[in-house]
């Protein structure tokens, strides 16, 4: 025993048993495999190798699969953030063409339309030298037909003839003076507003007609707050095109808080009179309608949209807001009462003055003939002589 080792010596019997045992096992298994391994030969041991090199190799060859295929998807979700990120530039990018665009063909049809006033002026222009050719042979004419009929027949109706005459050239050339391009015609009526601008006091008037796409005038306040204000002196309705183009003015420049269209002599298409309007860029835009009134009411008419507006514009209470547009609304209605009460004193006074014209007219033919039969009593009547003789009347000479 004692060429045991100690840790055997030092243990109990059982334990000894079991470790003997053990051994006996581990000994009996070791026999076993070495008797297999005695029966293989080198080339069955070969192919045991080559085969475990084999599904060592397809272990290997399929983790390199992997991560490849692991590197190819991480490249092509990589590919596809590129693409995303590239098409939403191009959509970027497509959107600003498409606002240049937009802008280039607003600025051709400005253009366009510059170019048709032009045209329009050159050939009033023209036909109005032409008239004034026509309305200088007519004269000539006129003078002509007037030293034959001195000639051929008696002074008065030379005269009633010439009146004639003289009031239809009077008729022309007041026709004459009526043809004006529509540039003077928006000139008179920029001089008329901006006449009444200047006496609005605590506002600060100036003219920027001359200025593309700047409206006519520029009103600012003490604390300047700034108002652009079109005026248009049309004959007719005032179309919609005015009123855009006032409101694409006050959405594209920043320094002001909202405008206001004034007609001076016909409506505004669509719109009712101090009617409010909200542009596309949430700015605030007033239509006025003057026609009918004074000066003086039209600049106190002007100031109070001026100052309306500027009110509006500082409150940031929308019920302060909606209380302030139910009192336009109800001044509006009074001014449109007003107006309606002026217009028909003003229909009276014009069926008055109309009335006393036929009389008048009626007059000056009771009176021309009387003085026509006067005239024709005195020829038929034979001249007599201081002696009591009839006088020879002589013969005109030819």
């Amino acid at each position: 025993m004692e060429h045991l080792p100690e840790e055997f010596q030092d243990a109990t019997r059982e334990e000894q048993t079991q470790i003997a045992q053990l051994g006996i096992q581990c000994w009996t298994i070791l026999k076993k495999e070495v008797v297999k391994i005695k029966d293989l030969d080198y080339t069955k041991l070969s192919e045991k190798l080559k085969e475990e090199g084999r599904k060592e190799g397809k272990r290997e060859g399929e983790k390199e699969v992997n991560k490849l295929l692991k590197e190819k998807e991480y490249a092509f979700d990589d590919l596809q953030a590129q693409f995303k990120s590239l098409e939403k530039k191009l959509q970027r990018l497509d959107t600003e063409k498409q606002k240049e665009l937009e802008e280039l063909e607003k600025k051709l049809k400005k253009e366009s339309e510059r170019e048709r006033d032009a045209t329009a002026r050159e050939a009033i222009i023209a036909e109005r030298s032409n008239f004034q050719q026509q309305f200088q042979q007519q004269i000539k004419d006129y003078e002509v037909r007037i030293a034959q009929l001195s000639a051929n027949q008696d002074w008065k109706l030379a005269w009633s003839e010439n009146q004639k005459m003289v009031t239809k050239l009077e008729e022309q050339l007041a026709n004459l003076t009526k043809i004006r391009t529509s540039y003077e015609i928006g000139q008179e009526g920029e001089e008329e507003t901006e006449s009444m601008l200047y006496k609005i006091p605590e506002w600060d008037c100036e003219r920027v007609s001359k200025e593309k796409d700047r409206a006519d005038f520029r009103m600012t306040s003490k604390d300047k707050k700034s108002f652009i204000l079109d005026s248009k002196k049309y004959t007719s309705v005032v179309p919609k095109k005015e009123r855009d183009k006032l409101m694409s003015n006050v959405d594209d420049d920043a320094t002001v808080s909202g405008g206001i269209l004034v007609s001076l002599d016909s409506k505004i298409t669509t719109k009712e009179n101090c009617e409010l309007e909200t542009t596309p860029g949430k700015k605030i835009v007033c239509y006025l309608n003057l026609v009918g009134m004074t000066n003086e009411a039209k600049i106190a008419y002007i100031g109070s949209t001026l100052k309306f507006l500027h009110q509006y514009v500082a409150s940031k209470d929308e019920r302060e807001k909606n209380e302030m547009l139910e009192r336009m609304m109800e001044g509006t209605s009074r001014i449109g009462e007003l107006k309606k009460e002026t217009e028909n004193m003003r229909n009276k006074a014009k069926e008055l003055y109309e009335s006393l014209k036929i009389n008048v007219g009626k007059i000056q033919s009771i009176m021309d003939y009387i003085l026509n039969k006067s005239v024709q009593e005195e020829v038929a009547a034979p001249a007599i002589s201081p002696s009591g003789r009839k006088r020879k009347e002589s013969k005109p000479s030819t």
